[in-house]
């Protein structure tokens, strides 16, 4: 039962939801709207001398207020704007509908929510979407729905996810060097996570086992210069990852070709890598890409 007032001098409203109807509501709707503006659709009866409303579906309750991340299960059917940042996401390339995944506010699987892409919109928007949006702010507009049991939208061009501007855009890679150690992230506070103190705001990157050093080490040791080079001239191949928020690797490919033989080496030696420090923001764990040049000479490897 909800207690619904609509000005401080009015009498109560109860709302009532029978429990046969609660599947068709958020998990646990008496916390979900509480202090919040609804607008509720009904039939008003009366029970000792108190109005109330039987609600059946959440098509009967409207939120009035703007969408947020963390109350987006509140408004599926309804069409919003809502904004936060792309943790992760994924193109399912090789699926029958090969749908692009963006996880907005959280990475996979804890996402609020799933901003899909479309095979046949996938042209509308920047190469890669998956990549081009990771770890920036954006606003999405669309109606939500729910897909096994989780809110999305669907967008079918630029216009319904835009960018928001650049000084809310996070810091996407870390490119890791023998002369310094790995850069840190621009601080920037997640919209949908209040901040509780200074605590909140320490953020770590993403770091191979042992660090630094531990990961120079386990690049020099276990790449090979596939043939020789001729004197005095070398290959520079550019390889990038994804670091899961459990540390997992992911999406290892090349950015930049050295040639296939000293491409397939690094892949090979990448693939070896075993899970990473994940990166900390505050108290959160979050994915991020990390972007790594190798250069081969016969004298050996540089990084």
């Amino acid at each position: 039962m909800l207690d619904l007032q609509a000005n401080f001098g009015d009498p109560l409203v109860n709302i009532v939801i029978m429990d046969e109807h609660r599947p068709n509501f958020p998990e646990s709707p008496e916390k979900a709207y509480l202090n919040k503006e609804v607008c509720v659709s009904g039939v008003v009866k009366m029970q000792n001398n108190i109005p109330y409303v039987n609600v059946r579906s959440r098509e009967q309750i409207k939120m009035k207020a703007k969408a947020t991340l963390e109350d987006i299960a509140l408004y599926i059917g309804d069409s919003v704007t809502v904004s936060g940042f792309i943790f992760s996401g994924k193109y399912f390339a090789e699926s029958a509908t090969s749908p692009t995944l963006l996880n907005m506010g959280a990475p996979f699987p804890n996402q609020p929510l799933t901003v899909v892409i479309e095979k046949a919109d996938r042209p509308f928007f920047e190469a890669s979407p998956e990549q081009f949006y990771l770890n920036k702010e954006v606003a999405v507009s669309g109606t939500v729905v729910l897909y096994k049991g989780k809110p999305q939208i669907v967008v079918h061009n630029k216009e319904q996810l835009k960018l928001l501007n650049n000084n809310g855009i996070m810091k996407a890679s870390n490119v890791v060097t023998t002369s310094t150690p790995p850069p840190q992230a621009m601080p920037v506070s997640n919209p949908a996570q209040p901040t509780a103190g200074a605590m909140d705001e320490v953020e770590k990157p993403a770091e191979f086992p042992g660090g630094n050093d531990a990961w120079v080490n386990f690049l020099k040791k276990n790449l090979k210069v596939p043939g020789q080079l001729e004197e005095n001239t070398s290959k520079t191949v550019e390889a990038g990852f994804y670091v899961t928020q459990d540390g997992r690797i992911e999406n290892i490919e090349i950015m930049k070709s050295g040639g296939k033989e000293y491409d397939k080496e690094v892949l090979r030696v990448l693939s070896l890598m075993p899970r990473w420090k994940p990166r900390q923001k505050g108290r959160l764990l979050v994915g991020v890409n990390v972007k790594q040049p190798i250069t081969f000479k016969n004298e050996g490897i540089e990084l």
